[in-house]
């Protein structure tokens, strides 16, 4: 940083030059310049060092720091090589996202896309390219939490299935039989979905629509239906109803108007 000399003698600063010397008086302006990177002392912040949605394009800033904490722009710095991987902590497993890492004026920054919602840890290592050691060292607050908020849900990735979770095959149910079956809310990545989120808060969606109609001597019969508010962490809206009729019964299942794949099913 910039900083003001002050030189004085017994209290009283140096007036300036003596005859023909060219000094100025104090005090005296210098700058003092960064030491060497240090990757120990380098640190991520923005939100996307925490915080993403599945499907976004995210950014967190990298920023280049000496052995005392001084912050370098990369622009006047030593060059340094970094990696930046995003790792699922969750189950099933898949494999690591790579981010990319470039300079820019006031540090580096990483840009990763990442498809699956969930808790992932974000790992930035870093090195000289030039130097005695190449191992690449983490940063100050590598390793790193972060959590992927699921894409909106979409109407054309929801799925519709039994109580138990099995497929819906020809489903036979006897009058006065009480009947359960599933709304699979997902987002464009499969995600469980049920709510409009951003990379740091989400937003309640309504809930699905659902009509049951039975065929009983061939005039259609409105049923009622219960839609029971969701199982967020599985994505799962529950629906049930007990048939007071006998006869071919159509199931419709729309979300935001638009009906879901297998929508409308029949079940008898």
């Amino acid at each position: 940083g910039d900083f003001l000399v002050h030189i004085s003698i017994d209290g009283t600063p140096i007036a300036g030059s003596p005859p023909g010397r060219i000094w100025a008086p104090s005090p005296y302006p210098i700058v003092v310049a960064p030491g060497p990177t240090d990757i120990t002392q380098c640190y991520a912040e923005g939100t996307g060092a925490s915080n993403a949605r599945a499907g976004d394009e995210t950014v967190f800033l990298i920023k280049l720091a000496d052995r005392f904490g001084n912050v370098k722009s990369p622009l006047t710095s030593d060059p340094v090589s970094f990696e930046c991987v995003m790792a699922f902590q969750s189950t099933p497993p898949i494999g690591p996202v790579h981010g990319v890492v470039s300079p820019q004026d006031d540090g580096y920054i990483c840009v990763y896309t990442v498809e699956k919602a969930g808790a992932y840890l974000i790992s930035v290592k870093a090195a000289p390219v030039t130097g005695a050691s190449t191992v690449k060292q983490h940063i100050s607050t590598s390793p790193m939490a972060l959590d992927v908020k699921p894409a909106y849900p979409d109407p054309n990735y929801f799925l519709v299935k039994a109580g138990d979770g099995s497929e819906l095959v020809d489903p036979v149910y006897a009058v006065g039989e009480f009947v359960q079956f599933q709304v699979l809310a997902r987002d464009r990545f499969h995600n469980p979905s049920t709510k409009l989120c951003d990379a740091t808060n989400c937003v309640s969606t309504p809930l699905p629509t659902v009509a049951r109609t039975t065929l009983v001597h061939g005039v259609e019969v409105a049923d009622s239906v219960t839609v029971s508010a969701p199982m967020v962490d599985v994505g799962i809206y529950p629906v049930e109803f007990t048939p007071i009729f006998a006869g071919e019964c159509r199931i419709e299942v729309v979300v935001g108007g638009q009906h879901v794949p297998q929508s409308p099913f029949q079940i008898t």
